[in-house]
C-alpha cells in the first residue's frame, strides 16, 4: 500500500499555520474548528483538527495568509487528533 505522500501528483511545502476550518456536516449543521495547516500545494493541503471531518465534505480554510476551499479526501486519527487531507477547488489553485 502506498503512503499518502506517494500518491500526490505534486510536492507539498511544509508549513505550520493556525487556521480556521468551516464546513457543513452530513446532517446540515454548520461547523467551525481551529486547525493547524501542516502542508499545502496548489492542488492539496493537510490540516490537523481535534474532531473528525467526513470524507467528501466541502470545507473552507481561512487564516492570516490562507483562504481556500476544497473537499476532504481522507481523515486519519492519530495520537494528536485527526489528520485531514484536502483536495483544493480548482478556482483556488
Amino acid at each position: 500500500m502506498l503512503a499518502v505522500s506517494d500518491q500526490r501528483a505534486e510536492p507539498r511545502g511544509s508549513i505550520v499555520s493556525r487556521v480556521e476550518v468551516r464546513w457543513q456536516d452530513p446532517i446540515g449543521t454548520n461547523r467551525v474548528s481551529a486547525a493547524l495547516l501542516e502542508d499545502k500545494s496548489s492542488h492539496g493541503a493537510c490540516i490537523r483538527v481535534r474532531q473528525p471531518i467526513a470524507t467528501g465534505i466541502k470545507l473552507q480554510v481561512v487564516g492570516p495568509r490562507q483562504d481556500f476551499t476544497g473537499t476532504t479526501r481522507y481523515c486519519h486519527r492519530n495520537e494528536l487528533g485527526y489528520v485531514i487531507g484536502i483536495q483544493r477547488d480548482p478556482q483556488d489553485s
